[in-house]
């Protein structure tokens, strides 16, 4: 496991030197450690300490079941795919991708078909996702989504927009 410590002495001088919790706790904070790979163990505490902080404000309703749909070729060759997860009524899209030798072929529009019609199958009510500038902006305003926010110059030269898309 790569961990790279930061020395205390930095937190003196921030808004985390703070001897008391928001609880009125006294707090001994000994160091930071920035672990980039093989972190497991920490991401499963982080993971389950936010869970339990959450849990009292939206139940146990939250059950999140990643998605995989991919296209085909006469070869059973992957051609284009969607890795998606649903979580709290909705379809997170995180990545779309068909072959360069297959684009304009309607590939991309028939997996985001088939991507709504297994969210509504599942109950889902919205469907939300991102893109960049170079990427398919347009494709998606297409298919009736709608920009809700966007982020300009990240990464630097281009845009990420992010939109949704209602299933009611």
């Amino acid at each position: 496991m790569a961990i790279q410590r930061v020395k205390p002495e930095w937190i003196a001088a921030s808004a985390f030197a703070s001897s008391q919790s928001q609880s009125g706790r006294q707090v001994q904070m000994t160091d930071i450690r920035i672990e980039t790979t093989g972190a497991t163990a920490s991401h499963k505490t982080i993971v389950a300490g936010l869970r339990a902080y959450n849990q009292p404000h939206l139940g146990t309703r939250r059950r999140e079941e990643k998605v995989v749909l991919t296209a085909r070729d006469d070869a059973n060759e992957i051609i284009g795919g969607i890795v998606g997860y649903f979580s709290f009524d909705w379809l997170y899209v995180h990545l779309l991708w068909v072959d360069e030798t297959h684009r304009g072929k309607d590939v991309g529009s028939a997996l985001m078909a088939a991507a709504e019609r297994e969210a509504r199958k599942r109950g889902a009510i919205t469907i939300r996702l991102e893109t960049w500038s170079f990427q398919a902006p347009g494709f998606y305003r297409k298919l009736g989504f709608r920009e809700f926010g966007r982020l300009d110059d990240h990464p630097k030269g281009h845009t990420t927009f992010f939109f949704v898309k209602s299933l009611t």
